[in-house]
């Protein structure tokens, strides 16, 4: 009877003590604190449009007395000379360039490439000439100088080209004063104002435009570029 009640104690003893330990366990695992998240940075795209990833060309503009560039109507034609290019390039063509040129390119007679190739190299800008008809439409001679393929491996071979765009100067007028570090506007920039006509069947080189041309500007940060932040 000795021994069974030494016994007895003894593994009670040790029942409590496995208990005990389970408990401490069990209370350990209850009160360890959640582990923290480690705090992360990242770069947030910039809010508003962004240039296609295939288009890998700048844009520059010559200033001229034709037209003040940081005008109204220098920010339209600035506007709707690149995002012609754009639409050239791009697979979605007007809808997927500059911010309301679809809206814009009244004159869809000019048919885009749209290709969706790598397109690199450049184009260098000018406005010949710029008038104010009695309706008070506009029209601008636009010339550029540019090389633009694959790989740009051929920027020395660059052609000179010619477009004329007519435009109605009609309800809200576009911004002015626009120039920055973006690529592209990252919002409209056109205002209400619309394309009626534009041409550009006019052969490389064209006499009006290779006649002066100003010195190119192979840059890769286009000039004087746009804001990049929305408002004016």
């Amino acid at each position: 009877m000795l021994v069974d009640s030494v016994i007895g104690r003894a593994f009670a003893s040790i029942t409590c003590a496995v208990a005990g330990v389970l408990v401490l366990v069990s209370c350990s695992c209850a009160h360890t604190p959640a582990t923290s998240k480690v705090p992360t940075t990242s770069i947030a795209a910039p809010a508003g449009y962004q240039i296609p990833r295939n288009v890998l060309y700048a844009e520059h503009w010559v200033v001229t007395p034709a037209v003040d560039l940081m005008s109204s109507e220098g920010t339209y034609i600035r506007a709707y000379t690149e995002a012609n290019h754009v639409a050239d390039d791009n697979v979605d063509r007007a809808e997927g360039s500059y911010p309301g040129f679809a809206k814009a390119a009244r004159d869809r007679s000019y048919d885009w490439l749209g290709t969706g190739l790598p397109a690199k190299g450049f184009y260098t800008n000018w406005v010949l000439n710029f008038a104010v008809a009695p309706d008070g439409s506009a029209t601008a001679t636009v010339c550029y100088a540019g090389e633009v393929s694959l790989n740009g491996s051929f920027p020395d071979n660059y052609g000179i080209f010619k477009r004329t765009i007519t435009f109605q100067r009609t309800g809200v007028a576009p911004p002015s004063n626009q120039k920055g570090p973006a690529r592209a506007p990252v919002a409209s920039v056109f205002g209400d104002w619309y394309t009626s006509k534009f041409l550009s069947m006019y052969p490389p080189w064209d006499p009006e435009c290779a006649a002066d041309p100003p010195p190119v500007d192979k840059g890769p940060v286009s000039s004087p570029g746009w804001p990049d932040h929305l408002g004016t």
